[in-house]
């Protein structure tokens, strides 16, 4: 998974990070595309973060 966009500060992603991982895993078995493609995750929080899948 890579970060394309987001206004989070580099502490913040860290911070996120299990948390997007786990994201990304759920979509990747749940979206078809999402491993071409990624998509927008959001946290429990609210912060979020453009994706690419793979």
């Amino acid at each position: 998974m890579k970060i394309v966009s987001t206004e989070c500060s580099k502490e913040q992603q860290k911070e996120d990070m299990p948390e997007l991982l786990r994201l990304n895993a759920q979509a990747k078995e749940t979206e078809i595309m999402w491993g071409f493609f990624g998509g927008i995750l959001t946290t429990q929080d609210g912060n979020r973060y453009q994706v690419l899948g793979d």
